[in-house]
């Protein structure tokens, strides 16, 4: 009688576990998301034109974010922004000072980024690349299973590989066909049980942005951009920060022409790192519930409104950014309007990861955006902040600190003293004339009335200052 019983209760038991097997297989696996971060890589269509992968992997098969922004264009301010999904002035990172990245792991903020939430949720998370500036350590950040990333000030040669220092030779390795071959022996070797979180961080197309020898003869014909905005002739309506720069020398154009072109050789290197990335994907069978976000940390100005190569502005050229998403029921070749932000980074990770959001976060998740049936009611406008570069070698001098507030229509810069600048970017998207002394009917009131709700907000005011 035991032993048929027994047998009674192993086949029930069998049956149960084949039940759940059966069961197992039919839930729908949670989708792996990629994340490749481009540095300084400006929102101007013929900078990436080239990019064939990116175009017929990515952007043929996803949706362009027409309206993506970052709220301080600065390396380690932005970066700290899409681990938090804060502004910079909740990070505590608005610089790239070595003490800013300092206080952002002593003050324990490191230790809650989209990584933590996304580890916690039951992903496998990695990370690959260009980290924040003032990062020298072989302490691996909180959340993160593998990771491997530039270390100190030796960019391109000494790496944090899981916790051991490696050096590798930049004459001899493009910085990213090293990341392309970390990620996919990553890829090849991780933990197949769960879904995966993985971030690929360049150096492209940063200064000095030295090509592989195959790419080095590309594009040689490859013209500089020159918007009307280019070495402006009139900046008389400008702040006086402006108005003081010289009109730009030949040299200075002649600089940032050679650096054009090798801007697009560079980013031949993360093209190609994309196509064999997304090739490996499609061989796991993992491609089609990956959602695979491209973008950069900030933009970048050559030659608008007087300005040799850089960042840091509030200006259009240097806040907008490509922000490309394929994925899960994700609509292939459209665009989008909406107004998106370097800080909805992470709260858009962690809710295709189903993984619980902090209450300090500002941002907000842009998943519905990325839907067949977007939302009508959206963001407004958002806070830019620029702080002042007086008696710093930085790429801008001497501009002085500064808060715009950046909406769908309208961009007003308010400077602590001198004269602000409103632009119609409808009318005027190159911002050449202000029309800050004569704005439309309740505008510039209602600009600045929004900008002051958003100094210093955190979490849901943010949300609410923004609109709607």
């Amino acid at each position: 009688m035991c032993k048929v019983l027994g047998l009674v209760i192993s086949v029930v038991v069998v049956l149960l576990a084949t039940a759940c097997d059966a069961e197992e297989q039919k839930r729908p696996q949670m989708p792996n998301i990629l994340f490749i971060l481009t540095d300084d890589l400006d929102d101007d269509s013929q900078t990436i034109a080239h990019m064939e992968n990116l175009r017929s992997l990515i952007t043929n098969r996803g949706v362009t974010l027409n309206s993506a922004y970052v709220t301080q264009s600065v390396c380690c301010p932005s970066r700290a922004s899409i681990l938090r999904g804060q502004y910079p002035h909740n990070t505590g990172v608005t610089s790239n000072r070595g003490e800013d990245y300092a206080e952002f792991v002593s003050s324990g903020r490191e230790a809650s980024t989209f990584a933590t939430w996304i580890h916690d949720a039951g992903y496998q998370t990695s990370y690959f690349g260009k980290y924040l500036n003032g990062y020298d350590t072989t302490r691996i950040p909180p959340g993160w299973d593998r990771w491997f990333s530039d270390y100190g000030a030796t960019k391109d040669q000494q790496f944090n590989d899981q916790g051991t220092l490696v050096t590798f030779d930049p004459d001899k390795y493009l910085f990213e066909d090293v990341l392309r071959d970390k990620t996919l022996a990553w890829l090849k070797d991780r933990d197949t049980s769960k879904p995966f979180l993985a971030v690929i961080s360049t150096h492209a197309p940063h200064q000095p942005a030295i090509p592989a020898p195959r790419h080095a003869n590309l594009f040689p014909g490859a013209d500089l951009p020159k918007p009307p905005s280019f070495n402006e002739a009139q900046v008389s309506d400008k702040n006086e920060w402006v108005r003081q720069l010289p009109l730009l020398s030949r040299d200075q154009i002649d600089v940032m022409q050679r650096l054009y072109r090798n801007r697009l050789r560079v980013m031949e290197g993360v093209d190609e790192m994309l196509e064999a990335v997304v090739s490996e994907l499609r061989a796991q069978g993992e491609l089609d519930n990956t959602y695979i976000f491209f973008s950069s940390d900030n933009g970048f100005h050559m030659g608008q409104h007087r300005f040799s190569q850089g960042k840091e502005t509030a200006y259009e050229e240097d806040i907008a950014v490509p922000m490309i998403v394929r994925g899960p029921g994700v609509p292939a070749h459209v665009t989008r309007q909406q107004l998106v932000l370097n800080q909805d980074l992470a709260p858009t990770f962690a809710d295709i990861a189903d993984a619980s959001v902090p209450n300090f976060v500002d941002g907000r998740s842009f998943l519905a955006v990325l839907g067949d049936n977007p939302p009508g009611s959206w963001r407004t406008g958002f806070l830019v902040q620029a702080r002042a570069t007086e008696n710093r070698q930085q790429w801008i001098h001497p501009m002085p600190t500064n808060f715009a507030l950046r909406t769908a229509r309208y961009e007003y810069i308010d400077y602590p003293s001198g004269r602000d600048e409103l632009y119609d970017m409808d009318r005027d998207p190159y911002q050449i004339n202000t029309i800050y002394t004569s704005p439309p009917e309740g505008v510039l009131a209602q600009m600045k009335t929004q900008l002051k709700l958003l100094e210093g907000c955190g979490g849901d005011e943010c949300t609410t200052a923004e609109g709607p």
